[in-house]
């Protein structure tokens, strides 16, 4: 959404909770980071954040994905910021603080608190995407600068028989001052975003949009992400996930 990701929206990563996660753990990490001084705690969570990146950015290179997804619209090659983040790694390493401070009660205070923090928002994602919580996915797009937001975000269609078809409705939210376009959606063999286009969503309304999912025919659990193609003052590409579990039956 507004061209920006934690990191490209495939596999694992696709993941709605997961992008949400990633972004708030991000967040606390910098005003931790900002908030307090000579922390080795601080150090340590520095350095295995820059190691999860680094693990990141290797996975990208070695699948051959152009971009690594984390400057949003500015492509950016896995390899090259591969290379930025395990010299960060090793200068972390290099420049170690002393270890003399390690587990003082300050320190196990301010880590406690930003992983207290930490989980309640996790928490606060998980509750918005599986049962449309839609304060918080506001806030999740407030802080994307994003003018629009879907909710849920991933919708759920519960177990099926091979070949059932089932419909489900979700949201998108207009919280800009201006009209903006829902222009299309993604289909496939297992999916439809039914509706006729384009679709005027007014300043402050929501807007229901029918999902239409055919069950694959392998037993065992399917995600699929699909797109909406909303036009806000430019074209701009909206993603949800589809969800649920074929059951073969007798």
């Amino acid at each position: 959404m507004a061209g920006f990701e934690t990191v490209p929206a495939r596999g694992v990563f696709a993941l709605p909770w997961v992008q949400v996660s990633i972004i708030y753990a991000e967040v606390l990490s910098g005003l931790w980071f900002l908030l307090s001084k000579n922390s080795s705690l601080q150090w340590l969570a520095a350095l295995t954040l820059f190691a999860g990146f680094t693990a990141v950015n290797l996975y990208q290179g070695l699948q051959g994905e152009a971009s690594c997804g984390c400057f949003g619209p500015l492509r950016a090659n896995p390899w090259i910021v591969f290379g930025v983040n395990i010299t960060v790694v090793a200068s972390l390493t290099y420049f170690r603080p002393t270890f003399d401070q390690f587990g003082t009660r300050r320190e196990v205070k301010r880590f406690v608190v930003l992983v207290s923090a930490l989980g309640l928002f996790v928490s606060l994602a998980l509750a918005s995407l599986f049962f449309g919580f839609g304060p918080f996915d506001r806030l999740t797009a407030l802080l994307r600068l994003e003018p629009y937001y879907i909710s849920p975000q991933a919708i759920d269609f519960g177990i099926g028989t091979p070949g059932q078809i089932k419909d489900a409705d979700l949201l998108i939210t207009n919280l800009s001052d201006k009209p903006i376009r829902v222009v299309g959606g993604s289909s496939s063999c297992s999916f439809v975003a039914m509706g006729d286009y384009p679709v005027v969503v007014e300043p402050g309304e929501s807007r229901s949009m029918r999902i239409r999912v055919s069950y694959p025919v392998v037993p065992g659990s399917f995600a699929h992400t699909g797109t909406y193609f909303i036009d806000a003052g430019g074209l701009e590409v909206a993603r949800f996930q589809l969800i649920g579990t074929i059951d073969q039956g007798e």
